[in-house]
């Protein structure tokens, strides 16, 4: 009975997602993932300042200063936030144990918005019809969705649209997902009129095999047209992580699944931001893995026969 108290308190412990949002800044569009997500996984929205003036590198230094302190996270990009949430998981390794990608792009992923971006400034997008924006971002199957988007979109003030579309247009975040250690996660919607499935080759060649790619059924408001698709690929990517640290640590549950594991280092900083006995910890055993080869000499060397 003790060990089964036991396992049911730890089954509660949560993960904290932190979710950026798209263009719109908002927060507001995440509320039919959040109705879908499993009990295990704690929502954390970051939403941005109506502000002209801030762009990728600013907004990304915001996320920085507001993320909680020494607490394992998971990291959701949405659309524009896509290069945000690379920013993050480059900058913090020890605390983003997981990267999500949705809808996005590591460069300007539209080749139209590269050549007309000198137009964007007279654009009167608050007098554009909400129809044309709309279809970008959903299809027919999604009428009622749209009816809830449509409000947001329009509130947003010309020159904050603006501001994003050349900070989109400009974006190069290369360097940060190449810097990225953790799994990442590929969202893609198969309807996607906004951002191609171009996008994400750039992604796969700079993120390698630390790298999964899952297209779903839906259009670029993939998060809100199919939450539960999109619910279900977060219970497993996090859970795995989650539950091979587990494994591993006796404070903590059993592994039951894992879909990926391109690196032992991730799951090694969870275990050590959860409070885990370092004796405890995964080893490292790839054989091309410098810290692995390291590691194995220091042993090596403390078997050696002392000189006199």
């Amino acid at each position: 009975m003790i060990q089964d108290s036991r396992q049911r308190s730890r089954d509660t412990e949560a993960i904290t997602l932190l979710l950026l949002p798209g263009l719109d800044g908002t927060g507001q569009l995440f509320e039919p993932l959040l109705e879908q997500l499993p009990p295990f996984i704690k929502p954390l929205i970051q939403n941005y300042p109506v502000d002209a003036s801030l762009g990728y590198s600013e907004l990304g230094q915001l996320v920085l200063d507001n993320l909680p302190n020494d607490k394992p996270i998971f990291v959701l990009g949405e659309s524009f936030s896509g290069p945000i949430a690379m920013q993050v998981a480059a900058s913090r390794p020890e605390q983003v144990q997981g990267l999500i990608l949705c809808c996005t792009f590591v460069r300007n992923p539209s080749v139209m918005l590269g050549l007309f971006k000198r137009a964007i400034d007279y654009l009167p997008f608050s007098h554009m019809p909400h129809g044309a924006m709309l279809a970008m971002l959903v299809n027919q199957a999604n009428l009622p969705i749209a009816a809830k988007l449509a409000p947001i979109l329009t509130s947003l003030p010309d020159q904050l649209i603006r501001k994003r579309l050349h900070e989109v247009s400009e974006i190069d975040a290369s360097a940060a997902l190449e810097q990225i250690r953790c799994p990442i996660l590929s969202l893609r919607g198969n309807a996607d009129r906004l951002v191609p499935a171009s996008a994400d080759k750039p992604i796969s060649l700079l993120a390698g095999e630390r790298l999964q790619t899952r297209t779903l059924a839906g259009p670029h408001a993939l998060l809100q047209c199919n939450p539960q698709a999109v619910a279900e690929e977060l219970e497993h990517f996090i859970g795995a992580q989650r539950r091979f640290c587990e494994s591993r640590n006796p404070r903590l549950p059993l592994l039951r699944f894992l879909p990926i594991l391109p690196s032992s280092k991730p799951v090694y900083n969870f275990c050590k931001l959860s409070g885990g006995d370092p004796a405890m910890q995964p080893q490292h055993h790839a054989a091309g893995d410098p810290h692995a080869l390291r590691l194995r000499q220091r042993q090596h060397r403390r078997h050696l026969p002392r000189s006199p």
